[in-house]
């Protein structure tokens, strides 16, 4: 198992770069974590950076998303927004089309974090090149004032106050979390878990996602989740329409703490393609392990069965992790797929500040759960009630 080097517990933050095409989004995030300008523009689907620095005589690790060549893919920049803590809204003084769209980007982050207000600043680049100005600094400074955000003019290319406007992204992203602590329910800052179900089209992400969602929903809302006697928030993304969508993959990849592999007893072509999921995480995350269960669905159909119980067993052993046959349509072991996806993450996230494996059970190794094998998160099954945000 890869360890972690004590920088990697810092504080981190997850900061996104977003605006229209040829603003300098990537020139700005180059020179930021690499500074050096890049001067041809060359979009791409999206780029991910990490950078340690001090901010305010804090040390922090910044994770900074640059969403070049995303501006035509609606469904992308919703999941960016839905996992950024803070925002660059950026456009070039040269150009009024993408001052203009600022707004739009504004409104729709506003909207996937549903909230009255986010950690944002407005960035007006390319600053030197004053003599093809098409937008005032007044102009971008009123439209700040709007947003209840700071606002700064930069250059990518002279290095005009860019460190300058990724430190104050974070600074906001502080003062954010310090406000919310004091307006909201304690509720809300219990351990939050983001897990994320994936695996080939029709293997029954969805009909999963939404058994163990709406079966606490249903008579009375609770945002707390109960297993093994700790209240935990559950984020649970479901990746089904998005299978063929590379990029996009890689996106939940990175941001998820802890996956279902779905594949369904009823197809031996989704069952072989969890492998390369499986990869496709442990490349992502740059580890070699990572909280997972393999996930068999469908097992109330056994007399379509083409993939059998010893084969889902063994590829789970190969991966180290937990193996569980499921029904959504019986709701069979739908809740232990889940709870027991938390306790992996918990697992593996004591391991990782302790720097040595820790045995679980009996033993250290894969368990399976089929049935009343499974155990309960706590007497009352899986939980008292959950939150999907």
């Amino acid at each position: 198992m890869t360890t972690r080097s004590p920088a990697q517990f810092l504080r981190e933050y997850k900061l996104v770069v977003v605006g229209g095409g040829g603003v300098g989004k990537s020139a700005l995030t180059i020179q930021f974590i690499q500074e050096h300008f890049v001067d041809e523009y060359d979009p791409t689907i999206e780029d991910s950076y990490r950078k340690q620095c001090v901010i305010d005589d804090e040390v922090a690790l910044l994770d900074v998303l640059d969403t070049a060549g995303q501006e035509e893919y609606g469904a992308m920049r919703e999941q960016y927004m839905r996992t950024g803590e803070g925002f660059l809204l950026v456009y070039s003084i040269t150009s009024r089309d993408s001052f203009e769209e600022i707004s739009t980007y504004h409104q729709q982050i506003l909207r996937v974090k549903d909230q009255d207000a986010f950690p944002v600043i407005v960035v007006a680049n390319k600053c030197d090149l004053e003599y093809e100005r098409q937008v005032g600094m007044n102009e971008g400074r009123d439209l700040a004032k709007h947003f209840g955000c700071k606002f700064i003019e930069t250059s990518a290319k002279q290095r005009i106050n860019v460190d300058e406007a990724f430190s104050n992204l974070v600074r906001e992203i502080r003062r954010f979390n310090k406000t919310y602590f004091t307006m909201t329910s304690r509720a809300q800052f219990l351990r939050e878990y983001k897990l994320v179900v994936v695996g080939g089209g029709g293997v029954g992400k969805s009909a999963l996602t939404i058994q163990f969602i709406q079966s606490h929903f249903v008579q009375e809302y609770d945002p707390q989740c109960v297993i093994d006697d700790e209240v935990a928030l559950l984020d649970v993304l479901d990746t089904a329409g998005q299978e063929e969508y590379g990029a996009m993959r890689e996106q939940y990849m990175r941001s998820g703490e802890g996956f279902l592999l779905v594949y369904s007893i009823t197809s031996r072509d989704s069952f072989e393609e969890i492998s390369t999921f499986h990869q496709q995480i442990l490349r992502v995350k740059d580890q070699d392990a990572f909280p997972v269960i393999v996930v068999a669905n469908k097992c109330d159909l056994e007399y379509e069965r083409q993939v059998g119980m010893n084969e889902g067993r063994d590829l789970a052993k190969h991966f180290g992790c937990k193996f569980i046959e499921t029904s959504a349509k019986q709701r069979i072991n739908v809740d232990e797929a889940f709870t027991n996806l938390v306790r992996e993450i918990r697992k593996y996230n004591r391991e990782q500040q302790t720097g040595r494996p820790i045995m679980s059970g009996g033993g250290g190794g894969p368990q399976q759960f089929n049935g009343q094998d499974a155990p309960e998160a706590n007497s009352g099954g899986c939980c008292s009630g959950c939150v999907v945000l």
